[in-house]
């Protein structure tokens, strides 16, 4: 059986460490800042997707903006970040 029991009720006597997260939410600066950190990695990392994709089959994403790819990749960079090595394909 879970901490929480069979009907979602926290037993009182469970150590802090015990309790499900939702019960002891953490509102410091620190964590209010690694979730802005997370989202913005993430909302790059979707930008960077939307940007590289195929759009027209056969036609590369450098040829539809008017740039090569050299000053494609550049301003991919500059925009999101440099692309992770383990999402590099």
């Amino acid at each position: 059986m879970s901490p929480a029991g069979a009907r979602g009720v926290v037993s009182p006597c469970l150590r802090a460490a015990d309790r499900p997260a939702e019960l002891e939410p953490d509102y410091s600066e620190k964590s209010f800042r690694d979730g802005l950190d997370l989202s913005d990695q993430t909302l790059k990392g979707m930008g960077r997707d939307l940007a590289t994709a195929e759009t027209v089959p056969g036609v590369e994403a450098p040829v539809l903006a008017g740039m090569d790819k050299d000053q494609y990749n550049a301003t991919l960079n500059k925009e999101f970040g440099l692309r992770l090595s383990s999402a590099a394909s």
